[in-house]
């Protein structure tokens, strides 16, 4: 009988997620705390694959979100009606509310749930399956990670460390990559199901670099965050003068590999709008620093 007890990854997940929370709460971490760091358990989910469903890089890691996520806004709730001054939430949500950005965000989560419910097959506009799990259902999760973002994360070392969480699983991304082109059994390759090339460096450059991630198309515009959240650190780093050699190696090192990868990952569209954002981000620099000339 196929059971979940048949999955022991799946059922430490089931398991594991909701004990951290009680066992740190237990040790006397606030509900605050509890739900800023579902949501950097949150990023891993580029690097769930289910080997055992019939879409390994797709469903594993629409579940893994959305548990995260609910567990955080669960923990949240508890906060604000546990441990929160009086009015905090409620001035944190106003604020929130009137910023550009979040108004334009609650705009098209509202747009994509009325496509939802006007669409030819409602049921399957709104709960999707598990060949795509892009749905209303899953739009509302984005939202209320969105939502818990802006609530939470109140200070740049907030930020700073849901960075450093999504780096790491950038790292992880590309390692199991790696173990699926050498043919590691369990990780699933882009040579799956076809003959893999002779030798290291043809097996890492002959086919299209898919990660965890199960496409190469996804991987290249992953890596570009990646390589802007390093190289955030990297520059917030400097400014605050803590930089010290192996910062500078580690840094510069971390960007170079997410680069090599994202040029594996052979995906012209996104190398098109590297280039084009680049570009633009150069043209803004010498026009910042023309104006500051005239200014003096």
């Amino acid at each position: 009988m196929d059971t979940i007890a048949n999955y022991p990854e799946v059922l430490a997940v089931i398991v594991g997620l909701p004990l951290v929370g009680i066992v740190a709460k237990f040790f006397g971490v606030s509900f605050e705390r509890i739900a800023k760091w579902y949501l950097y358990i949150a990023v891993f989910a580029v690097v769930v694959v289910m080997n055992s469903i019939f879409f390994p890089f797709i469903g594993g890691k629409d579940y893994f979100f959305r548990f995260a996520v609910e567990l955080a806004l669960i923990f949240f709730m508890l906060w604000w009606a546990v441990e929160a001054r009086n009015g905090e939430v409620e001035s944190l949500v106003k604020t929130s509310f009137k910023n550009p950005l979040f108004i334009a965000v609650s705009a098209f989560v509202v747009m994509v749930l009325l496509a939802c419910l006007f669409a030819y097959d409602m049921n399957a506009a709104f709960w999707s399956n598990y060949e795509r799990g892009e749905s209303g259902f899953q739009m509302i999760h984005y939202y209320i990670f969105f939502a818990l973002l802006v609530l939470l994360m109140r200070t740049e070392k907030d930020w700073k460390n849901l960075f450093k969480s999504s780096l790491v699983a950038a790292g992880l991304m590309i390692v199991y990559g790696l173990f699926g082109n050498f043919g590691v059994n369990g990780f699933i390759g882009s040579y799956a199901g076809s003959q893999a090339p002779n030798g290291i460096w043809h097996k890492l450059i002959d086919g299209r670099f898919q990660g965890s991630l199960g496409n190469p198309a996804y991987v290249a515009p992953y890596l570009i965050f990646s390589m802007f959240y390093a190289g955030y650190l990297w520059v917030r780093r400097q400014a605050s003068a803590r930089m010290n050699i192996w910062a500078n190696i580690g840094y510069s090192v971390m960007i170079a590999v997410f680069l090599l990868f994202f040029i594996l990952s052979q995906t012209r569209g996104a190398f098109l709008g590297l280039g084009v954002g680049v570009f633009v981000l150069v043209l803004y620099l010498i026009f910042s620093a023309f104006l500051f000339s005239s200014s003096i």
